[in-house]
């Protein structure tokens, strides 16, 4: 017999885990690799399991894998949604020198912008409000933050009009780290029972027992050591960071969509560190590259 079905295919054997296999041209494999880009990508998949599913040989997977991100494009959110009026900014570290700011529409779910730099610079945040702005046209109406100074700076020079909600457990952590879980004195321990997470919650009662306090501790607060220098200089602190915030801490209250905290755009960032820890070791163009590709990905959905 002289047909295609008489001739011998060549049979390869992997030198590293002595797995015999056929090559073949399939007519489908650009449409294959980038099913297995993708799976990389949004669904956590190591090169190893894409193997064992034998999707592809390891060697062409990671070949693969790495010319996709040698690209070295950043996948910016390219749809424009509709009714945009609640937004979260939260900028997290991917490396020691990239930081990573996300501007995340919680009521819908998506990302509307997001970005590389060097920290929290009030001239980006700036410049990317701007373009949320008059580029995407969005009127936002609320800003839910963790209490930036260069954030409320650029919010309210580029949307003046929309309210800024301060974290609630931010503040409460704050407080925390400044007058400790187990104050001593009983000045401290005021503050703590005030300062509790169910007590934030509670405007006019919040502010009443924060004012009794602030009274009654005033005096306590005002002592010096024999160098002129404050001696109860955390629980000074812990004050000027109440009074900072009380402004922007209620405006929850008077919107049942508006969140009266960043859970939301901390438990987004929790899972972009887990993809980026399932796949750790990746250059730093190539980490950019799988970041975008991955809020990109995660954002059509």
């Amino acid at each position: 017999m002289n047909g295609k079905n008489s001739q011998k295919k060549q049979k390869y054997k992997c030198k590293i885990c002595g797995y015999c296999f056929i090559r073949r041209q399939r007519s489908n494999d650009s449409i294959h690799t980038k099913k297995i880009f993708e799976s990389w990508v949004s669904e956590g998949y190591s090169c190893r399991q894409l193997w064992i599913q034998k999707l592809k040989n390891k060697k062409d997977i990671l070949k693969n894998i790495q010319e996709h991100l040698d690209q070295n494009e950043i996948f910016q959110v390219d749809l424009v949604f509709e009714n945009v009026k609640y937004v979260m900014i939260d900028g997290v570290w991917i490396t020691k020198d990239i930081c990573l700011i996300i501007y995340y529409e919680y009521v819908q779910k998506k990302v509307l912008r997001f970005w590389f730099y060097d920290g929290e610079r009030y001239e980006y945040i700036r410049d990317d409000l701007q373009v949320l702005r008059d580029s995407l046209k969005y009127e936002i109406f609320v800003f839910t933050v963790d209490g930036g100074k260069t954030m409320k700076k650029a919010i309210e020079e580029i949307y003046p009009q929309a309210k800024i909600q301060r974290c609630l457990t931010h503040i409460h952590r704050q407080i925390q780290n400044y007058i400790s879980l187990n104050p001593k004195h009983p000045c401290g321990k005021e503050l703590q029972t005030i300062t509790r997470f169910e007590h934030l919650i509670l405007k006019e009662n919040f502010i009443y027992f924060f004012k009794k306090w602030e009274e009654k501790w005033e005096e306590y607060l005002k002592e010096k050591n024999i160098h002129w220098n404050y001696i109860h200089r955390k629980l000074r602190q812990a004050r000027s960071h109440i009074r900072n915030a009380l402004l922007y801490m209620f405006h929850f209250l008077d919107d049942t969509n508006m969140k009266r905290s960043s859970n939301d755009i901390e438990s987004y960032n929790a899972v972009l560190w887990d993809h980026i820890y399932m796949h750790r070791g990746l250059k730093k163009e190539r980490l950019i590259s799988f970041v975008s590709l991955w809020i990109y990905n995660r954002n059509l959905k």
